[in-house]
């Protein structure tokens, strides 16, 4: 069952930390992260909800394989990270993939986990939150550090090195 009420957006937003949302994310790697949030109406756990994302985009995306095959071939940058919350009997939370695939590819990937209806025995819904495109990253990094460096009066010295070197004295 596809949701038509998500709302797809690809954020043409540079990542320059290490972390987004509390999640380690190397900048100059992943081309795009895509985000999901996910409730289900029971108790699960993230073998669970990894469990189904691998079994569940088999034959959508990567082939006979899925998701895990994606991995595999090193289009996906590593297994899905998820973060996962428990009250009154439901499950809610956030996924998050890095890929290194391009925006038609990855939007796939995005909408196949749209139609996931369940998590083990409960019912669920996951839906697209954001995707952030990162390349690009490390360039602008680099050039913001750079712009702070020259400006670092401290880091600039003028100090030439001594022509006649004495021997230190020593202190009584």
């Amino acid at each position: 069952m596809i949701k038509s009420q998500s709302k797809l957006k690809v954020e043409k937003e540079v990542i320059f930390m290490e972390t987004i949302d509390g999640e380690e994310f190397n900048p100059d790697q992943p081309v795009f992260v895509v985000f999901w949030t996910f409730r289900a109406k029971g108790t699960v756990e993230p073998r669970d909800i990894i469990g189904t994302l691998y079994s569940e985009t088999k034959g959508f995306v990567g082939g006979d394989g899925g998701l895990e095959t994606l991995i595999e071939n090193d289009y996906v940058h590593g297994p899905p990270t998820v973060d996962l919350s428990h009250g009154d009997g439901k499950t809610e939370g956030r996924i998050y993939v890095q890929t290194k695939m391009g925006k038609e590819r990855t939007a796939k990937l995005a909408a196949a986990l749209e139609t996931i209806d369940r998590i083990g025995p409960c019912d669920a819904e996951i839906e697209v939150e954001r995707i952030k495109y990162t390349k690009g990253g490390r360039k602008q990094l680099v050039g913001l550090r750079a712009r702070k460096m020259a400006q670092d009066e401290e880091l600039w010295t003028t100090d030439l090195p001594l022509e006649n070197k004495t021997e230190p004295k020593e202190v009584a």
